[in-house]
């Protein structure tokens, strides 16, 4: 500004750079990445967030689809879940578990031809419900 009384954006040699708005830090590097002080907002007709795991491990990206909440396996070219606008969960691939409790004592899955329901008890003896 013409008073040179608010701070733009800093740029440290061999360091960081800082983005203001209104003289508030909103954006900082790091060694490590980038800091967001305050919101992030993706824009855009289906707006993504990509996740880049470079040890070679799945890679995701996240995007809001028509109002559904898509997480997608981007290495293997799968949804993992779907969070849809009506509050349903959908888990649209076979085989896959929804798995409750920290000793992981319930299961929920379908197969692709059943449905079940799989709860381990106390003695970890398992009490299947095919439906």
């Amino acid at each position: 500004n013409g008073a040179n009384s608010e701070t733009f954006a800093k740029f440290t040699h061999n360091g960081s750079c800082e983005l203001y708005f209104d003289n508030s830090k909103k954006l900082e590097t790091e060694t490590n990445g980038v800091k967001v002080f305050g919101n992030f907002t993706l824009e855009g007709t289906y707006p993504n967030l990509s996740i880049i795991d470079t040890n070679h491990d799945s890679d995701y990206r996240i995007t809001n689809n028509d109002g559904t909440l898509i997480i997608f396996d981007s290495t293997n070219g799968r949804h993992v879940i779907d969070f849809q606008a009506d509050g349903d969960i959908k888990l649209p691939v076979d085989n896959k578990k929804l798995i409750f409790g920290a000793g992981d004592d319930l299961e929920i899955y379908h197969t692709g031809a059943a449905s079940l329901i799989d709860n381990k008890n106390a003695n970890n003896l398992p009490t299947v419900l095919v439906l």
